[in-house]
């Protein structure tokens, strides 16, 4: 039975990791420790949810292919379809690019296409990251398909074909947890809508059952994450340019993992902030100085 998860469940705020020190002191020391841990952030990506329990991190993959369609069979002419994969990936983690260029057979144009992914491992009080961003150019101007691939020249489309993968393994042996414990959520999108002749989508499987697709326009999805679980995402986009049309378009994708809902780096200052000015309003009478 296929699992799907739409939005995320409700769960009680807790301190994020390398925050919980702060939970047992009085109050206003409380606000000025979280205060400060907000401000000071961390640099140790072991305490990141990828970190703690994948010993293999975030495994990327990126395929581009690029080439020129015929409008009258179908026949498709490209360029042999270009890979890269990452290694397990080190701080700050792996980073991989794909790339494939094709002219046509005949008369004017290109097809250009461009698939980066981009994973970084968050620190103490920021989640793991990743952007999948695509670039694609086409130009169909006069574009045609020649003999021997057809019987005669045919006028084609441009097509740009991107795809972006990223994988990972929650291992319990390795971050002290047992088998289907709650580690934290996966969060994705939202897409936005399509421009003109593009087409896209992202699906995330857990354990190879899909439990969240996205459509263009579609709201972020997230995605609880459990102890001995395989994670996949993966984001495929194309983009077929009629004859005599010669547009380019990008896509940027982003996503993150972590334990609880943690504010961004502009939020996290103003947030130490308020917590500076309520702790110092917090203390007691005595403590004040007397005009």
């Amino acid at each position: 039975m296929e699992r799907t998860y739409a939005s995320t469940p409700a769960h009680p705020f807790s301190f994020p990791q390398g925050l919980s020190t702060c939970r047992f002191m009085v109050p206003s020391l409380a606000l000025l420790c979280l205060a400060a841990l907000l401000l000071a952030g961390g640099t140790a990506y072991g305490t990141t949810i990828i970190g703690t329990h994948s010993g293999n991190g975030v495994v990327s993959s990126a395929t581009a292919t690029a080439g020129f369609v015929s409008l009258g069979g179908g026949d498709l002419v490209t360029s042999p379809p270009t890979s890269a994969i990452s290694d397990i990936g080190a701080s700050p983690g792996p980073s991989i690019t794909a790339s494939a260029t094709n002219a046509p057979m005949g008369g004017m144009g290109t097809a250009e296409g461009h698939a980066t992914l981009n994973f970084t491992y968050g620190t103490a009080i920021t989640d793991d990251t990743f952007e999948f961003i695509f670039d694609a150019t086409a130009s169909a101007l006069t574009a045609q398909n020649l003999p021997p691939l057809v019987p005669g020249a045919e006028d084609a489309d441009a097509l740009v074909l991107l795809v972006l993968r990223a994988e990972f393994m929650l291992d319990s042996e390795i971050g002290g947890a047992v088998t289907d414990d709650f580690l934290g959520f996966l969060t994705l999108g939202p897409l936005r809508p399509t421009h003109l002749y593009e087409t896209f989508s992202a699906n995330i499987l857990d354990d190879s059952a899909s439990v969240a697709s996205l459509s263009p326009g579609s709201a972020p999805a997230a995605v609880p994450l459990f102890a001995d679980h395989f994670y996949e995402i993966e984001i495929s986009y194309a983009y077929e340019v009629p004859h005599g049309i010669d547009p380019s378009q990008s896509l940027i994708v982003n996503g993150s993992i972590g334990q609880t809902a943690v504010p961004e780096p502009s939020t996290a200052l103003l947030l130490a902030l308020g917590l500076v000015g309520l702790a110092a309003r917090s203390r007691p009478a005595s403590m004040r100085a007397k005009p």
